[in-house]
C-alpha cells in the first residue's frame, strides 16, 4: 500500500495519516471486543463469543499488518472489516444475529459502532486516494507502453518499407550477380 514517490507528496501524507488513523482505530474495536469477550461473559454465547474473539485478534493483526506491509489489499480488508464490524452490531440490534439479540444500551456497544464507523470512514478515503493513484499510474504506464508499441511498430513497418526500398532500387553496377564456379582439379565438371 506504500504510495509511492512519484504520489504528491500531500497525497502521499493524507494516505498514510488515514491509514494509521483508521488502522488505530480498528485496534480500538479488537479491544472492545476482546474486552467484552473476557470480562463481559461474551465468550459464553454460542457462535458470538468465538466470534468476538476472532474479530479481535484479527482486528489487531489486520491492523498491524497493513501498517508494517503497507498493502492495498490489507487496507480494502480493513475497511471490509470495520464496516461488517459496524453492520454486525446494527443487524443483531435490529434484527438479532445467531439467535443473539444485542442493545444499543449493553456495555460499549455505542462506542464499538462509533469506533467501526469512524475507522471505516478513515480507511475508505485512504484505499481510494491509494487506488486512483494507482490507476494513474497504470494508464500513464499504460499510453508510454502504448506509445512504444506504437513506435516500435512504425519504425520495423518503416524498416521493412526502407528494406524493399533499397532491394528494388539497388543500382545494376553493385547487384550481385551469381557466376557459375568452375570445377576444381578432381571434381568432375
Amino acid at each position: 500500500m506504500s504510495p509511492s514517490r512519484s504520489q504528491p507528496a500531500v497525497e502521499r501524507w493524507a494516505t498514510n495519516l488515514l491509514t494509521w488513523a483508521g488502522s488505530l482505530l480498528v485496534v480500538g474495536s479488537a479491544v472492545i471486543h476482546y474486552y467484552l469477550w473476557a470480562g463481559q461473559g461474551y465468550r459464553h454465547i454460542p457462535t458470538i463469543g468465538p466470534l468476538f474473539i476472532a474479530q479481535a485478534v484479527v482486528g489487531v493483526v489486520l491492523a498491524i499488518a497493513t501498517v508494517l506491509l503497507r498493502k492495498l489489499s490489507l487496507l480494502l480488508a480493513e475497511v471490509g472489516y470495520a464496516f461488517s464490524s459496524a453492520g454486525g452490531l446494527i443487524i443483531s440490534v435490529n434484527f438479532g444475529l445467531f439467535g443473539w439479540q444485542e442493545s444499543m444500551s449493553a456495555p460499549y456497544a455505542g462506542l464499538a459502532l462509533g469506533v467501526e464507523l469512524a475507522a471505516g470512514a478513515l480507511l475508505l478515503p485512504a484505499a481510494l486516494l491509494l487506488t486512483r493513484h494507482r490507476l494513474s499510474m497504470n494508464a500513464k504506464n499504460i499510453h508510454r507502453l502504448g506509445a512504444l508499441v506504437s513506435g516500435a511498430h512504425a519504425d520495423a513497418a518503416a524498416g521493412v518499407h526502407l528494406k524493399r526500398r533499397r532491394a528494388t532500387t539497388r543500382p545494376a553496377a553493385t547487384q550481385r550477380v551469381k557466376t557459375p564456379r568452375s570445377p576444381q582439379a578432381g571434381e568432375p565438371a
